[in-house]
């Protein structure tokens, strides 16, 4: 890999590190509660991110493709920051949802655009075929800042005091600023050329692409529809552990075990798919988690509960790479940030449905919500993956 090229895509990197350090992430669902928010309210919020994501990907895709992959990066940056801004003045519901509301408008403008400059990097110096392990990469960056901030962030609020809060919100907000000032130092490759189409004609570009292409349609499917919801399980874990009678002290170095299980996977990701193939390895990163969901239903045992987390955590964190890898060969460069977008809004249309149905239940009964989340993505693993090997014989 060129110097250049190498220099560019660390940028990236360290981008996605600093914009990642969330340091009140392992307490947060207590500091919602300490504002006076419950379950539904909190993941409500995530359906806030998800319909501000649903609504703005397209646009901002488009934005990327036309206007350029920098100024999409620092737009998203600096909506990122001014996010975490009003997160620490919010005192009231309200003000949570629009941060939340702006925060997704800020990941759209990441959203595609990230995976579509590395991609552009590399294929300018002929390396298309390392997007795998380059995402692989970035992924690691991010949870590499999910390992640092969440040990540092349960040991600081250990007693879940007001001031303790605070403190790792303006450690958030450190953060989040070194992340916006390297964003400013990101350049293009100067082989990318903006494409100079109307946006209505871009936008119809990718949607064409992914009615048309049966085989790309089925990997839309299939990564949607299995997906792991992530999220849920974020917010979920922290009640889920303490339910099992672990220490809340050990929530964070909890949580940095499974983030360090998380790096790991996604730096191996490409080397493990070739060695155990696609369909299998399509397989494990569908099917397992939702198997493991079914077992953190049955479970209240604080050793078997903490490993069950660890583990879901760490088969999950192969599938980015990989999807990514799958989708960017199969679309276009001048209509990659924008066809990506529209994937992504896909996603976040089913996502902002089930976060509000998994919350509902997640009041009444965790160990039910846990039931729910692992039945659908069996299901839909198992009938889409076949729909999928069925395309790709014909």
């Amino acid at each position: 890999m060129s110097a250049k090229a190498k220099t560019e895509i660390l940028k990236i990197y360290l981008l996605n590190f600093f914009c990642s350090l969330f340091f009140i992430s392992p307490v947060i669902v207590f500091f919602y509660q300490s504002r006076g928010l419950d379950f539904s309210q909190i993941l409500f919020l995530e359906s806030v991110l998800t319909i501000s994501i649903f609504l703005f990907e397209i646009p901002t895709g488009v934005f990327s493709d036309r206007f350029g992959r920098k100024k999409s990066i620092v737009a998203g940056a600096a909506l990122n920051l001014l996010s975490i801004i009003l997160f620490i003045l919010a005192r009231n519901y309200i003000v949570f949802v629009t941060c939340f509301a702006i925060s997704g408008i800020a990941i759209t403008f990441f959203s595609g655009t990230l995976e579509a400059i590395i991609y552009d990097n590399l294929k300018s110096i002929g390396k298309e075929d390392q997007m795998n392990k380059a995402i692989g990469s970035l992924g690691a960056f991010s949870s590499f800042a999910a390992l640092v901030a969440p040990i540092i962030g349960s040991i600081l609020a250990k007693d879940l005091k007001e001031e303790q809060f605070r403190l790792l919100l303006y450690l958030t907000l450190l953060g989040t600023l070194i992340g916006f000032i390297v964003s400013l130092f990101i350049r293009e490759p100067k082989s990318r050329n903006a494409n100079s189409q109307s946006s209505f004609r871009i936008f119809k570009q990718g949607f064409i692409l992914i009615k048309e292409n049966q085989y790309l349609r089925q990997l839309v499917m299939l990564n949607v529809f299995s997906s792991p919801f992530l999220y849920c399980l974020l917010y979920l874990y922290q009640p889920f552990l303490k339910r099992a009678g672990v220490p809340i002290a050990f929530f964070g170095t909890i949580a940095g075990i499974a983030t360090a299980l998380e790096i790991i996977s996604q730096k191996m990701a490409h080397r493990v798919e070739r060695k155990i193939g696609m369909k299998r390895f399509i397989l494990l990163v569908t099917v397992i988690p939702g198997v493991m969901y079914l077992l953190m239903s049955l479970t209240h045992d604080p050793f078997w509960s903490v490993l069950i987390f660890i583990l879901i955590r760490g088969v999950i964190a192969f599938r980015w790479p990989a999807f990514s890898d799958y989708l960017n060969r199969e679309i276009p460069d001048e209509i990659r940030a924008t066809a990506l977008s529209i994937i992504s809004m896909f996603g976040s249309f089913y996502l902002v449905v089930m976060r509000i149905v998994i919350g509902k239940i997640a009041d009444r009964s965790l160990s039910f919500a846990f039931v729910v989340m692992g039945s659908i993505i069996i299901a839909a693993s198992v009938i889409l993956e076949i729909r999928r090997r069925a395309v790709l014989e014909n």
